[in-house]
């Protein structure tokens, strides 16, 4: 019942445009609604994940035009060549470190964020500041790996028939 969404929607769909979704809710009702817009599944999808296997993103690949890979996954090999690739997203520049368990949160903080910007709020929860890791300033006093891909990285998954990579940004 969102008007504006529905007018996004809309407006998309005239240009032959795409959606990055977090949610089965609106998976459901875009498909029903809006059948010929192509669907991506946001990285925020395998972050609420607890166990994602090869069935995990097989299912993926099936139901979304494209969906990330969860940042953790990209160091384990055996997983990336067992998944398919077509579709797959590898996400490059993810700031935290391996396994934060605050990894959910960061992604939950960002959006809220940015929901709370479009509707005219200026907030910042300040989320970030519990994390140990992020900003990446905080990273200096860890040994622990930060999940940021390497040019070497990235090519090597290049080779390994990987195609698209997602670069993050949400600040200027």
């Amino acid at each position: 019942h969102d008007r504006d969404c529905n007018c996004l929607l809309d407006i998309i769909r005239y240009y032959e445009g795409e959606v990055i979704i977090a949610s089965d809710c609106l998976y459901e009702y875009i498909s029903d609604k809006y059948p010929e817009i192509p669907i991506h599944a946001s990285v925020i999808m395998t972050a609420q994940q607890e166990t994602r296997d090869k069935n995990y993103y097989d299912l993926l690949s099936q139901k979304y035009a494209h969906y990330v890979v969860h940042p953790d996954d990209n160091f384990d090999r055996k997983l990336l060549n067992s998944i398919k690739k077509e579709n797959a997203e590898i996400l490059v520049n993810e700031r935290c470190v391996f396994a934060c368990p605050l990894r959910k949160r960061h992604y939950e903080s960002i959006s809220e964020e940015q929901f709370r910007e479009v509707e005219g709020e200026k907030v910042h929860f300040s989320f970030l500041d519990s994390c140990s890791f992020i900003p990446e300033y905080k990273q200096y006093y860890t040994s622990r790996r930060n999940v940021s891909l390497s040019v070497a990285e990235v090519r090597d998954l290049a080779r390994e028939g990987f195609t698209c990579f997602k670069i993050q940004g949400r600040e200027g």
